[in-house]
């Protein structure tokens, strides 16, 4: 069955394992992620994901230095029980040219109701990270490890407006790591145009960070996004960002870059494999 209309702004925003989409739409997308990204960035969302996907993604972190490679897949039938997994490795530096390396895996599960006018979603998910730090002449080695879950809820407002809120690293050990973070968001789909935003903020320090990202369809395949981050908690660093996707029957891929517009050395690269999502078929 195609899909078109409103409904085609939604099921565009489905980025990879470490999420190219959300990534591009200044990190906004605790209420319109889907597919191995709503681990990342709401587990409610797995829910309203119409079939299974595989991701496969990576990215680099230019400053200080970092790669990142990621697989996922995500179960997802609306109304009733989704679920996923996703598993990144993560290798480079940390600042003073530390070396760094580990693993973050996710596993949850979601469900929910969707009537005539609205649907109410909820999910939760589990996450294991360990990373190794290297020495360096004045610091020694160092393990670090966390537990921690994410639980988040998801409301669809018609065929135009979605509203979200998720506790990333509810439990969590380690907060330089695996942050405890409160994240709510709007999204607003209207024919081939999707607007989002999100605010979250720590829960040790209570300064807020503001996403603002859109999406734009052209024709029957191809997107386009753009994004803006507001972090205070760095000394109100700024991100800009953008990236585009392609969907062809049951596969596509996804792109973003972002960057600091205050330090040009600092900037984010992303890519991934998307297969078995339908997009304009299902």
């Amino acid at each position: 069955m195609a899909v078109s209309g409103a409904a085609s702004a939604w099921t565009g925003a489905h980025p990879g394992a470490i999420s190219p989409a959300m990534r591009a739409m200044g990190g906004a997308g605790v209420a319109v992620m889907a597919g191995t990204g709503a681990l990342f960035a709401n587990p409610a969302l797995m829910a309203v994901l119409p079939g299974q996907s595989f991701e496969f993604g990576a990215a680099r972190d230019q400053r200080p230095g970092r790669s990142t490679f990621s697989l996922g897949s995500v179960d997802g039938n609306k109304g009733s029980i989704a679920g996923g997994s996703v598993y990144s490795f993560e290798s480079g530096t940390v600042a003073g040219g530390r070396d760094r390396s580990g693993y973050d895996w996710r596993a949850g599960a979601a469900t929910g109701v969707k009537g005539d006018t609205a649907g109410f979603f909820f999910g939760g998910s589990l996450r294991r990270m360990s990373m190794d730090l290297g020495a360096t002449d004045v610091i020694a080695a160092q393990a670090v490890s966390s537990w921690s879950g994410d639980a988040g809820i998801l409301v669809v407002l018609g065929d135009h407006v979605r509203v979200g809120a998720s506790w990333r690293n509810i439990g969590t050990k380690n907060e330089d790591e695996a942050p405890s973070r409160l994240v709510s968001g709007i999204g607003i789909g209207a024919s081939k145009l999707l607007i989002a935003a999100d605010a979250d903020v720590s829960t040790v320090s209570w300064k807020p960070r503001w996403h603002v990202g859109a999406q734009l369809l052209l024709g029957e395949s191809f997107l386009l996004r753009g994004g803006w981050q507001l972090d205070n908690e760095a000394t109100s660093r700024q991100m800009i960002s953008a990236g585009a996707g392609i969907r062809i029957d049951r596969w596509g891929v996804d792109a973003s870059f972002a960057l600091d517009p205050a330090f040009s050395a600092r900037w984010q690269l992303g890519v991934s494999i998307v297969l078995g999502l339908p997009y304009v078929g299902g």
